[in-house]
């Protein structure tokens, strides 16, 4: 049975054309502090954190403006089948609490939080089996 960190990760799920009310509802659903822009296949398009939202917001923006132009398109990223030791080496490297783990066509599978990496639960989820992905449109990093 897979292994999740975020057993509500399926919760940050947004769509590109979602509000920031959305967002920020995904946000409080899930736990993490993101909400993952996903297409109609569940391909991570990007993210919105809280702090995206934050500043927006004190940039003038509503609750009901579109988030299209906040998304973060270049998340930092890992494939589902890094070890947790080498999650954790990468989001140290950057500087990033969570981060969403995509499998190798780019779906999101999961979301990794710092401090859990430890603490994977498992889940009666079926998930594809997993091989090393390369992206070249994010700043994807494969952890030797």
């Amino acid at each position: 049975m897979p292994k999740y960190f975020t057993l509500s990760w399926r919760n940050s799920m947004i769509s590109e054309c979602a509000t920031i009310r959305d967002a920020l509802s995904a946000i409080s659903k899930c736990g993490a502090m993101m909400s993952c822009v996903v297409n109609d296949n569940d391909r991570l398009i990007g993210i919105l954190t809280d702090s995206d939202i934050r500043r927006a917001l004190l940039n003038g923006a509503m609750l009901e403006s579109p988030i299209a132009e906040f998304i973060n398109r270049s998340p930092i990223v890992s494939d589902v089948a890094q070890s947790d030791e080498s999650l954790a080496e990468l989001a140290s490297k950057f500087g990033v609490r969570e981060m969403p783990l995509i499998d190798q066509n780019s779906r999101l599978c999961d979301i990794y939080v710092v401090g859990l990496h430890s603490q994977r639960q498992v889940s009666e989820e079926v998930t594809n089996p997993l091989v090393c992905v390369r992206m070249c449109n994010w700043r994807y990093v494969q952890m030797p």
